[in-house]
């Protein structure tokens, strides 16, 4: 029995590694399976191992990182625990080691010897990190010829470890943030060390070692610095700086520097192929002055060095663009062009395209954020730039867009887009069209609204076709009419989350209900008497098929009805939210005919004043307040029993944070369970009675983002090997009770397995 048992995992093992040369679906190659759209949200630090040009890394600002080894055909998301979202220094590779990299979890560094797959912090001696405030890290290097000596320069100040991170000492004479450090490999090993750094506030030189720093600015202007680079190939060192450019007496000034004798000098080379305007020549220009910003070279041909410009037009010459040089600056050329509609000889779009691209007929060509060049290869260039990733393996000739997965026309003529695994979009809903499995539907922040008509495998994406761009919070379905459904847009993102309950986002503006008869292919808008962010919208089963009653919650207006499928609207706020500000977050219609209401407060208040759930029992003619005397300022959503409306579960956030329950529709209420100090909502499973699911969002919970109680609430098990933190809602696919899908708030969408 040992041995069939045996053969049996060694059978299953094989035939998941078949699975996965093969091509399997699941680019994270474990239980959790992203679904959706790639890319769509911002991305940061990107860089490319000096080994090997295929294994990229990368952060975003939704609280996660990546990492790839096929030049994005996959990108496995790092766990939340290991390495987290951080958006300040990029991943640091070993000089001999291509399977030891060194990143970061928030402020702490870490360091994996398996190529990403675990991460353990480097020691518990991380001086950056000690008296009680934690530095921002901008730049780890190790030191290509002594790679146990290894630096971490911060917001603030730089420090280096001589004994492969174990002790640390504090360098002295830096003054700013840390840029970029680099090392003088020109004296024999064994000799006393030059170390430079360049922070916002100047170049900096260690005559020993790195003990002790001092400036370095003859022929600088002074003040800022924007970028700096120091390759050296152990002959010759080039020192790059790039300065703010300003207008003196009608002349640019300022610009780019180099200096060939370690920093002693440095000379102008704003030369021939730069930006050289004083002033721009289009509206979409990010300015009247070029600037030059991020500077990165390769130790192996110093006389090779890149830098991004931010330019004075849109459309080339003289846009946003990587600029080259080929002779340490005497001559520059431009050799980055992204969007498709640069059309003119020797500034072709050389860019691979994603669908963001496809779809929008653009790309918003613009500031680069990072920029890093292989140590062992001049032609190999990574960049993160606003919501793409961009990699070069020919200097720049041509571009790549690892971001983007796969993309093909389906047998409709509907152009879709495979998982590659990189997802940092928010979703709030997924849907199954109950008149065919395979439509499926996501709700997006920023991308609006997606399609999938294969079981969500592939989607497709098209914002220009939904009446309010930039997101969808819900759908309702028509019981009866294939193809009908209705949908709660806005141009208001991230509501309830933080942005918009700290007053951070604009509430007012435009939202709405639309409607479509063709499966989402085409909408039309429905007449609102307000045009506000509208959250929810419901529609009641048993109302006539050409004359539907609906329901809409629009944020900060209140509760509309409609009896004529969606022409007329009657505002429905008798009795709701005492406090008049009615920020409606979701409507709840149940089989028996309650209509319940979950309303949010509005931070930093901290007030209770009409916080929480409403209950009608006469259509939204009148309503009652059902939880009275809870505690709750922040409330996020709610949940109600197919069954029976008495049981309800409502997540609040901050002040007496957590999952809350009611067995007799209000009367009293329990707290079940408290995870997190923001919880997003709890889920009853549909076929199993007595599971409920937690989700907690913006830091996620102590041991996950996910939690599953098996004994209707009295345990709770952590779905800990889940990598993303901030989930928001379960969804249900009734043809597959072993999974379940969350969507998240920076993940798009998951797959997960149903229990922990």
């Amino acid at each position: 029995m040992k041995i069939l048992w045996l053969q049996y995992i060694c059978l299953a093992l094989c035939f998941n590694v078949v699975g996965l040369a093969n091509g399997a679906e699941n680019p994270w190659g474990g239980q959790y399976e992203p679904v959706g759209l790639t890319a769509g949200g911002s991305i940061y630090m990107a860089n490319v191992s000096l080994h090997d040009s295929q294994l990229l890394t990368v952060s975003s600002d939704m609280s996660c990182s990546f990492l790839t080894t096929n030049t994005g055909v996959a990108w496995r998301m790092l766990h939340r625990d290991e390495i987290g979202s951080q958006c300040t220094s990029p991943a640091e590779f070993h000089p001999r080691d291509p399977n030891t990299i060194y990143w970061l979890h928030q402020s702490e560094l870490r360091v994996t010897h398996d190529r990403g797959i675990t991460w353990h912090s480097t020691g518990d001696s991380q001086p950056w990190n000690e008296s009680g405030k934690r530095a921002a890290v901008k730049r780890i290097y190790v030191d290509p010829d002594h790679p146990e000596t290894i630096f971490v320069g911060t917001d603030s100040s730089l420090f280096v470890s001589e004994d492969a991170s174990k002790t640390w000492r504090l360098c002295g004479g830096t003054v700013g943030s840390v840029i970029r450090i680099a090392a003088d490999r020109t004296k024999p090993i064994g000799a006393t060390r030059r170390y430079f750094v360049g922070t916002d506030q100047g170049v900096f030189r260690s005559d020993n070692n790195g003990r002790t720093f001092a400036p370095k600015t003859t022929g600088l202007p002074g003040g800022e610095l924007t970028g700096f680079a120091g390759p050296s190939d152990g002959k010759t060192t080039i020192l790059y700086a790039a300065t703010p450019c300003t207008l003196k007496d009608g002349v640019l000034a300022g610009g780019l520097y180099r200096s060939r004798d370690n920093g002693d000098t440095w000379q102008c080379i704003m030369n021939a192929g730069l930006n050289r305007e004083t002033k721009r020549t289009s509206e979409f220009a990010n300015g009247d002055l070029p600037q030059y910003l991020h500077l990165a070279a390769s130790d192996k041909l110093p006389t090779r060095v890149y830098v991004s410009g931010r330019g004075t037009s849109y459309f080339p010459p003289n846009h946003c663009t990587i600029y080259r040089s080929d002779d340490a600056g005497e001559t520059w050329r431009a050799t980055f062009f992204s969007d498709p509609r640069f059309n003119k000889p020797g500034m072709m779009c050389n860019v691979a395209l994603d669908y963001q691209t496809v779809v929008s007929g653009n790309r918003d060509q613009d500031v680069t954020r990072n920029l890093e060049v292989s140590a062992s290869n001049p032609d190999v260039v990574a960049m993160s730039h606003g919501r793409w990733y961009f990699l070069t393996t020919d200097g720049g000739a041509t571009w790549k867009s690892p971001h983007e997965g796969g993309g093909k026309t389906d047998a409709d003529g509907h152009r879709v887009w495979r998982n590659n695994g990189w997802v940092v979009t928010s979703t709030w809903n997924y849907y199954i069209d109950p008149f065919d499995s395979q439509r499926r539907y996501l709700c997006y922040t920023d991308m609006g609204f997606a399609r999938s008509f294969d079981g969500g495998h592939m989607w497709e994406w098209d914002q220009k076709i939904i009446p309010w761009k930039n997101t969808t919070y819900a759908l309702a379905f028509d019981p009866e009419v294939k193809g009908r459904l209705w949908g709660a847009f806005s141009n208001v993102h991230d509501i309830p989350n933080g942005n918009a309950i700290y007053g951070k986002v604009n509430i007012n503006r435009t939202g709405g209900v639309g409607v479509s008869d063709d499966y989402g292919n085409t909408w039309r808008k429905l007449s609102l008497p307000v045009e506000r962010a509208t959250l929810s919208v419901v529609v009641d089963p048993h109302s006539p098929k050409e004359k539907r009653t609906l329901y809409a919650s629009v944020f900060g207006s209140g509760v509309y009805r409609s009896d004529d499928g969606g022409g007329t609207w009657q505002l429905k706020n008798t009795g709701l939210d005492e406090s008049g500000m009615y920020r409606c977050l979701k409507l709840v219609l149940h089989k028996d005919g309650t209509l319940f209401n979950l309303t949010t407060g509005k931070r930093p208040k901290g007030s209770t004043a009409g916080v929480g759930l409403y209950r009608s029992t006469d259509k939204g003619e009148t309503w009652q307040k059902i939880s009275t005397g809870q505690p709750w300022t922040w409330v996020k959503d709610f949940s109600v029993d197919t069954e029976d409306s008495r049981i309800i579960l409502v997540a609040a956030s901050r002040e007496k944070g957590g999952l809350y329950r009611t067995l007799d529709g209000g009367k009293n209420w329990n707290l079940l369970v408290s995870k997190a100090s923001e919880h997003f909502g709890g889920y009853f499973h549909p076929a199993h009675k007595g599971w409920i699911y937690l989700t907690c969002c913006e830091g996620g919970g102590k041991e996950s983002g996910l939690y599953l109680s098996r004994d209707d609430g009295q345990t709770w098990e952590p779905f800990r090997d889940l990598p993303f933190g901030n989930i928001q809602r379960v969804a249900f696919d009734p043809a597959d009770p072993d999974h379940i899908i969350l969507t998240t708030f920076g993940s798009s969408a998951i797959r997960a397995p149903a229990v922990p």
